[in-house]
Formats: structure tokens, sequence, C-alpha cells
């Protein structure tokens, strides 16, 4: 008789604990029936459904959902079900579906539903736990919407770039076609006065046209004349350069076009890298 009650307080206090550990969990636990009836629910999930225990026994737990989840856990609880087979005294596997659940203020919160059938019990039930997952969402929408903003950032970015660069070419292109047109007419100035200047042996009869020393005249005309010749090549080698530049990026962005329609998406995201022509090498004057 005395092993009997110590028996009965024993499993007494074991069924204290197991439901203060059921009550005292911050997750939601309910136990549904098959057509999706409350049968039972801890503190946390009524909480959840802001409405005290004895209001949401026998209770479908589909008239808390908003109606966007009503299909979604109507297909849970025959997913369930369906997994579990009849006479088996294991669980079935567990399912599980994001839902939504409309708050009586008016407001929304949304939850991870786990549920597994316990297809051994008559009748069948369904034990679920219910997790508010609500901040994730919010974490998940502020991602998105900073990576929205983001990519507007770096499509702006890129078309001011964009901008800079067309207004680069565009000063570039028009550089040496106004520098050419005075370097040719220094050019033809600077010749004209070479063939004007007197030879060495005449030099004492036409040294009177110019004024200064013919020799050394002549001299600087010389290097006036390789000066111009240098600018000249400098400027015509920008300008191929440039050309050159334009051609081949024409060509590299026909090239990723074609390329990026067959081409492997691990392919597609490596980087490409090429190689620029060098300006020429320019000598300073002596």
């Amino acid at each position: 008789m005395e092993e009997l009650q110590r028996s009965n307080a024993e499993l007494g206090r074991m069924r204290d604990t197991y439901r203060d550990l059921y009550d005292l969990t911050p997750v939601g636990y309910f136990t549904l029936s098959e057509d999706g009836r409350i049968l039972e629910v801890n503190r946390a999930g009524c909480q959840l459904l802001g409405a005290e225990r004895g209001k949401l026994i026998r209770q479908r737990f589909s008239a808390y959902l908003i109606e966007d989840s009503g299909v979604p856990f109507a297909l849970l609880l025959r997913r369930a079900f369906a997994d579990s087979q009849p006479g088996d005294q294991s669980s079935g596997q567990t399912a599980r579906a994001e839902l939504t659940l409309a708050l009586p203020g008016g407001g929304q919160t949304h939850i991870q539903l786990d549920a597994r059938a316990e297809a051994g019990s008559h009748p069948s039930y369904l034990r679920a736990a219910v997790t508010d997952i609500s901040a994730l969402k919010r974490a998940q929408r502020d991602v998105i919407r900073l990576n929205a903003d983001l990519e507007q950032r770096v499509q702006d970015r890129t078309a001011r770039i964009r901008k800079l660069s067309d207004e680069l070419e565009t000063f570039v292109q028009a550089v040496p076609h106004n520098l050419q047109t005075p370097l040719r007419q220094l050019t033809a100035l600077a010749e004209l006065l070479r063939r004007r200047l007197p030879d060495n042996e005449n030099l004492s009869q036409q040294s009177h046209n110019l004024q200064g020393d013919g020799p050394q005249t002549r001299h600087y005309v010389q290097q006036m004349l390789g000066s111009a010749d240098r600018l000249n090549v400098l400027v015509s080698a920008l300008a191929d350069y440039f050309r050159t530049e334009q051609q081949s990026s024409i060509s590299m962005s026909a090239c990723w076009k074609m390329s990026s329609g067959t081409c492997t998406p691990s392919f597609r995201a490596a980087r490409w890298c090429g190689t620029k022509t060098r300006y020429p090498h320019a000598h300073p004057d002596p």
C-alpha cells in the first residue's frame, strides 16, 4: 500500500513537472484534431492567439488565420495525417508551413507551424509547435529593401560614371583636333622661317634680314620644329589610343552579350580581365 502511494506521488510530481514545462515554454504548443480543432494549448499558444485557454478549446485553429493562410493550413493537416500509417504506433513525419495569424486588434503575426500526427492514438490527433517569426520576416523585408536600395545606388553611380566617361571621351576627342590645327600652323611657319634663314656661305649678306645670329637662330628653329613634331606624334598617338580603346570596349561588350547566353552561371560571374594599350613613350626636349 505504501509502495502504491509512493508511486502515485512520484507520478503526480512528474505530471506537475511536465505541465510546468509545457506551460512555461516560450513556444506555442497545440494539440489539434484531424479536422483542425484545438484540443489542448499551452500558455504561449494562448498569448499568440490572444485568447484564454477556455475559449480556445474545441475552436478551429483556422479561425485565427487570415484568409490566405487557410489553404496552406488545410494542406498541412492533410499531409501530416497522410504521412502517418494507420495502426503504426510511431509518429509520422513533421510537416511545416508558414502562416499568418489575424490578431484581435487588427494586426497580424507571422508564425511557423511544425506538426506531427500521432497515428497510434484513437482518435488521431496532431501535435504542433508554433513559433513567432515576425521578427525574421521583418528582417527579410529589410534585407530585400536594402538590396533594392543598394542596387538603385549602384545603377545611379554607374549612370554618373558613364556620363563622366562620355564627357571625358568627348573632351579627349576634341583635344587632338583642337591641337593639331595650331601645331600644323606652327610647323609650317617654323619651316618657312627655316627656309628663309641664310646658309653658312652667304650668312654675312642675308643676316641683316633677321635680327640675331644666323646659326643660333637656325638652331632655335630646328629645336622648334623638333618639339612640334614630337608634340604632333603625341597628339596623334593620344587620338589613336582612345579610338582603339573605344573599339575594344565595343568589341568586349558584344563578346560578353554573345557569350553570356551560353556559358554557365559560375562562368558568367567571373571577372573579365583585359590589357590596355600603353601610351607611346615620349622623350623630353633636350
